[in-house]
């Protein structure tokens, strides 16, 4: 299965990508003192999809041309869901093979540690990776910020894969309070997803559904107690 080609050059340019980058900045980081932890992330990603918006408004653009749009065949996406789940899991167990041999902690969960035997906290968490999880990252992440990046690579052969490499550095960059094989693990799941993306004819939907089961059991995990499982 190969790529298909995007038929137009990407609508997100590079004055787009530093507005949402910095209001990204600005609150993840800036303003992280004044907010609960585990709502830093969410509202940095809410600020940053709010100047996404704007920017794509200004450029008379709609998600639909970054990949928020009704697949072509509603029959795959259970199959493409699968496909990112399944990967993913591979690569968290290859990941727990080589830990040792890296000296490599596990992620740091911290964050988390509430939802264990907590139905409310569960609910709120599952809540978070449905929205600016799920949904929110992978608009970001998978749609904005990769479609700009393609564009400052112009028209060469390699930009779609290196802006999707591009795209799950930065990705992994932003799980820093999972410590370092926490940013590799998610660093892994946005090449993943952005391959995904690319393969499935560029629509957002299947990573967003595999996004948000993968967070969701993830969650159910930690409140069932079974950290034995990361």
């Amino acid at each position: 299965m190969t790529p298909r080609t995007q038929p137009t050059t990407s609508p997100v340019t590079a004055l787009d990508l530093g507005i949402s980058a910095v209001a990204f900045v600005a609150v993840r980081y800036g303003a992280a003192p004044y907010f609960d932890p585990n709502l830093v992330g969410p509202v940095a990603v809410i600020t940053a999809l709010v100047a996404a918006i704007w920017r794509l408004r200004v450029r008379g653009t709609r998600w639909a041309d970054l990949g928020l749009r009704r697949p072509r065949r509603l029959w795959t996406v259970p199959l493409w869901v699968l496909a990112l789940f399944a990967t993913t899991i591979a690569l968290s167990a290859v990941m727990d093979k080589a830990a040792p041999f890296l000296h490599a902690p596990p992620p740091n969960m911290a964050r988390f540690a509430g939802v264990e035997g907590n139905p409310i906290e569960l609910a709120k968490i599952l809540v978070i990776s449905w929205t600016t999880a799920a949904f929110g990252e992978e608009l970001l992440f998978r749609g904005f910020l990769r479609a700009g990046l393609e564009r400052l690579l112009g028209g060469m052969w390699a930009a779609p894969l290196i802006a999707v490499i591009a795209q799950a550095v930065l990705f992994g960059l932003a799980h820093g309070y999972q410590g370092p094989r926490g940013m590799v693990m998610a660093g892994g799941v946005g090449l993943i997803y952005g391959i995904g993306y690319l393969l499935n004819g560029r629509n957002l939907w299947p990573l967003v559904i595999a996004h948000g089961v993968t967070d969701s059991l993830a969650m159910v995990v930690l409140f069932l107690g079974l950290k034995d499982l990361y």
